[in-house]
């Protein structure tokens, strides 16, 4: 953990550096450092800079009593009330982006050491960056540009500018500079043995690589997850653990999923119950396993979180379980509000999400050409980022669908089984080597075979999916097989 304290050793006092040097000695991992150092400028007279420091490593912890009473104790000061707000769901960062700005701003009013504004300003555009026009943090990272320019010392941060300039190409669909800049942050961080920023950076790429190669995506995510548990930092383990349980619901592997994300609420309690993000994910892999009334459970524990409200693709999931589960009375008002708070936030994946449950809709009530027709408008919406979570999720349904029309319509596909849709899934299945996809892909094609009385060419399409992936990773799609076979004998 040296690298993530001793950065800001060349720019602080003597008697500073020696309260870290004191409080690092003592702790037996960084998040008892931050833990402790919070504890010491509350209790003692205290530096503005040591202070500052403290604010910085107690946020990054997001110890939320903590941030609290430094709130408190610190009022007076906006630079360190800048860093004492909750971060802990995307939720958070859309309701305290705009204060944490002005508070980041009242303090770059005064003259400030370099290191000083260059922490402020990429607090600011990390607050800013989902939130407000991607203009903005542009501008911002080009001021921590110049200003790290001005003095050699100051490239070390150039970590979290990395990190900064990754976000951003993200938000932009830019995969490819998005993928160089976290690995130029990567590379700077081993360089300086920055501990935390390491794990945020192998948290990044791996991110990165889910919609690019999600296989190597879990490689870089387990490395992170190792880093940050060696540093005891409960949050960040939470955030790390949530991210291998997206990549891991890409790749189709559910159980693992399942397990992932609720490892990630064992380790971290902000005191508000289980948050929206991780809440939100089991909601959706719980609904692609078909598990939906374990699906509506979360997504409503998703809402608890914000004392009822949400935003738009909760709306639209808690939709998509109650048709599932044939309880339609809801559903009206869930879609209306889903679609005018994504029209609102001008949010494509909510757009997307919205059409979805419309087309599952008009499914449940076999109106297959409306059914279709909002299928593919959301098709079109959530695969605008080259998200492989989304894509997956519409292609199913648009397979799903189209097997289902086939067979109330007494007409086969091409190859019995394989309509254009469904062709669409299997080639995306295999390009990005998802072994759950194409289980569950085998599964609506045996169940179309089965429709049509092929019960035998039905038996090898199932007997085939198993042979694809026989790891407890797929316990359950691999159980729905088995039960599929047996019923077949």
């Amino acid at each position: 953990m040296d690298g993530t304290i001793m950065k800001h050793f060349p720019f602080v006092s003597d008697e500073t550096r020696g309260v870290l040097e004191s409080v690092m000695k003592r702790a037996v991992n960084y998040y008892e450092f931050a833990l402790d150092l919070g504890e010491f400028v509350l209790n003692q007279s205290s530096s503005e800079e040591l202070a500052l420091i403290a604010a910085v490593h107690a946020w990054r912890i997001q110890e939320q009593r903590l941030l609290q009473r430094m709130a408190e104790h610190f009022s007076e000061s906006p630079g360190i009330v800048a860093f004492t707000y909750r971060t802990t769901s995307v939720q958070d960062r859309f309701e305290f982006a705009e204060v944490v700005s002005q508070n980041a701003d009242a303090a770059l009013e005064e003259t400030l050491p370099s290191w000083i504004q260059v922490t402020l300003l990429s607090h600011k555009a990390y607050m800013g960056s989902t939130v407000f026009p991607i203009a903005n943090t542009h501008e911002n990272i080009e001021d921590i540009r110049r200003i790290i320019a001005s003095d050699p010392e100051l490239n070390c941060f150039l970590i979290y500018v990395n990190i900064l300039q990754a976000i951003l190409f993200i938000e932009e669909g830019d995969m490819t500079n998005g993928l160089h800049s976290s690995m130029k942050g990567l590379e700077l961080a081993r360089k300086y043995n920055h501990q935390y920023h390491l794990s945020s950076c192998l948290r990044s790429t791996g991110n990165i690589l889910r919609n690019v190669n999600p296989v190597e995506s879990i490689d870089y995510l387990e490395e992170a997850n190792s880093v940050i548990t060696k540093l005891g930092v409960p949050q960040r383990m939470h955030e790390v653990r949530n991210d291998l349980g997206l990549t891991f619901t890409v790749l189709g592997e559910y159980d693992l999923a399942v397990e992932s994300y609720l490892s990630a609420l064992e380790v971290y309690d902000s005191g508000l119950g289980p948050d929206d993000t991780v809440s939100f994910n089991l909601a959706h892999v719980y609904s692609q396993m078909g598990h939906h009334l374990d699906s509506l459970e979360w997504i409503d524990t998703a809402f608890n979180y914000h004392d009822g409200k949400g935003f738009s693709m909760m709306y639209s999931l808690k939709a998509e379980s109650l048709i599932r589960m044939n309880k339609f009375e809801e559903v009206d008002a869930l879609l209306d509000e889903a679609q005018q708070l994504a029209l609102a936030s001008e949010s494509e994946h909510g757009i997307g999400r919205v059409h979805r449950a419309r087309g599952i809709y008009a499914a449940a009530k076999e109106l297959w050409p409306e059914a279709i027709s909002h299928l593919e408008e959301a098709y079109s919406y959530l695969t605008s980022k080259d998200s492989i979570l989304q894509t997956n999720a519409i292609l199913l349904e648009l397979a799903r669908v189209e097997s289902e029309q086939s067979m109330h319509s007494k007409t086969s596909l091409e190859d019995d089984v394989s309509g254009p849709w469904m062709t669409k899934l299997l080639q995306h299945a295999r390009k990005y080597r998802l072994p759950g996809i194409a289980m569950q892909a085998a599964i609506l094609q045996s169940d179309l075979l089965t429709s049509m009385n092929k019960t035998s060419l039905a038996r090898e399409k199932l007997e085939t999916a198993l042979d694809i992936l026989d790891s407890a990773s797929v316990g359950s799609i691999r159980n729905e097989i088995k039960e599929r076979l047996s019923g077949l004998e």
